[in-house]
């Protein structure tokens, strides 16, 4: 199977070298199944209440038509293509038809990635989870206790903090005891204002529940005035990347997976490359 996606991905170089004609289908593709999300994290660039001018557009379509995906999928895999990421302005467990989603990427051969924010993907059996051909659940968090969960969500129900850690610990033991390797289960952590120094705690609760790798994202302001709090400023990337340095030790320590090295790189790159890209 490594051998497999080594060569998939050897065949988008001739296409890379020409530079004007592809001969290989996209690696991978992102997919936004659905607009629609229970949570209006302040920090998201989509359904932020902080946000004065939204980037949704009101007359687009809700979710993806499920017929729309299947040829999708279809043309993805008769490109080449190996992987589908839900991922977008919505909760993809939120679109009606979500297993069916995930049933047509693995009917053509494709892995999936879902990002969600949790709450409801916990409602689904953990085997149920293990047989749906999942690559990897991309789980995202950025408050450190239930404390500071409940204080920036207080229109969710109480316990959903912790019912979501119980969740993923019932998912990863599950996994243990049908000996399965898939879904990989992914801490996915925001980095911001609010958590920079409880990061370490983030991942002491992740690896109390067995999950397989940690990714960090650099959280931007995308031009929306309403988001620049969240940015951090430079002596603020320098103590957050102390604490990614010393959290990138440990787990390597523990052969867990991350992307610590690309996130201190973007940190250190900032956004230079961008204006010298224009």
């Amino acid at each position: 199977m490594q051998i497999q996606e080594w060569l998939r991905q050897l065949w988008i170089l001739p296409g890379l070298l020409h530079g004007e004609k592809a001969f290989h289908g996209p690696y991978y593709a992102n997919v936004d199944v659905t607009h629609r999300c229970n949570m209006r994290c302040a920090y998201c660039r989509w359904h932020s209440p902080l946000v004065t001018d939204p980037l949704l557009d009101p007359g687009a379509p809700t979710d993806i038509d499920q017929s729309i995906f299947e040829r999708f999928c279809h043309d993805l895999e008769k490109m080449g293509s190996s992987l589908v990421q839900f991922v977008g302005a919505g909760e993809p467990v939120l679109h009606p038809h979500f297993m069916e989603l995930v049933e047509s990427t693995r009917r053509h051969k494709l892995k999936t990635i879902v990002y969600t924010n949790g709450t409801l993907f916990r409602e689904y059996r953990s085997p149920d989870l293990i047989n749906s051909g999942l690559y990897l659940i991309r789980f995202s968090l950025f408050e450190s206790s239930p404390e500071m969960y409940a204080a920036k969500n207080p229109y969710l129900k109480a316990g959903i903090y912790e019912a979501n850690w119980v969740a993923l610990q019932e998912l990863s033991a599950k996994k243990k005891d049908l000996h399965k390797s898939y879904p990989k289960i992914e801490l996915c952590i925001p980095i911001g204002r609010g958590n920079m120094l409880h990061l370490d705690e983030m991942v002491n609760k992740g690896i109390a529940v067995g999950i397989d790798r940690v990714h960090f994202s650099v959280m931007l302001d995308f031009n929306q005035e309403g988001l620049r709090p969240f940015a951090l400023e430079p002596q603020e990337i320098k103590a957050a990347s102390g604490q990614l340095e010393k959290i990138r030790r440990r787990l390597n320590r523990l052969h867990l997976g991350h992307n610590i090295d690309a996130v201190l790189l973007r940190y250190r790159i900032g956004r230079s490359v961008l204006k010298s890209a224009r």
